[in-house]
């Protein structure tokens, strides 16, 4: 069995929400890859607005390869973790080429993942006039979600209500005995 389990898929599916169920119902320990790089830029004095923000200012100053090292280094300190999320497919590819690691690419409605992630842009203080080029920078991963999705061993459908999707990560741990 591979104990840790690296969570993709597009912003807004809720790979949170299943880190969480993770973490609180399976004993995993969730790393919150945009925390871990969020420290990283504010120990460099940069202060993102928002979680959209986190990964292309990283990605100014910083390579892929750092984000993965980051990972890996954490990944060190405990044998059951969720990573929580990883959105490149390079740091992907790195992660899924551990043996003690599997990669579960959750996926939701486009108009859900829409819904949500204007909501969480608004609630940051994203002005209406720089939603668009928040929900952009989002955008700019798809085309690595599509190549990570096919490479994943494992995916969770998030098109139901809190308890269907807690009932699809049961499940998913179960298969994975």
């Amino acid at each position: 069995m591979r104990p840790s389990i690296v969570l993709s898929g597009y912003p807004g599916t809720g790979k949170t929400v299943v880190a969480q169920l993770l973490a609180l119902h399976q004993g995993f320990t969730r790393l919150d890859v945009a925390e871990l790089l969020q420290t990283v830029l504010t120990a460099e004095g940069v202060k993102p607005r928002s979680r959209a923000d986190i990964g292309p200012l990283f990605l100014q100053r910083h390579s892929s390869y750092e984000i993965y090292q980051l990972i890996a280094a954490r990944l060190e300190l405990s044998s059951k973790v969720v990573v929580d999320a990883v959105r490149l497919e390079a740091t992907a590819v790195r992660l899924a080429g551990h043996d003690s690691l599997e990669v579960w690419y959750v996926e939701a409605p486009e108009s859900t993942r829409l819904e949500r992630l204007t909501e969480r842009l608004l609630d940051a203080g994203i002005s209406e006039d720089e939603l668009a080029r928040h929900l952009g920078w989002y955008d700019a991963y798809n085309e690595q979600q599509d190549r990570i999705r096919y490479q994943a061993s494992r995916i969770i459908k998030n098109d139901g209500d809190f308890d269907a999707l807690r009932a699809v990560v049961n499940a998913a741990v179960l298969a994975r005995s």
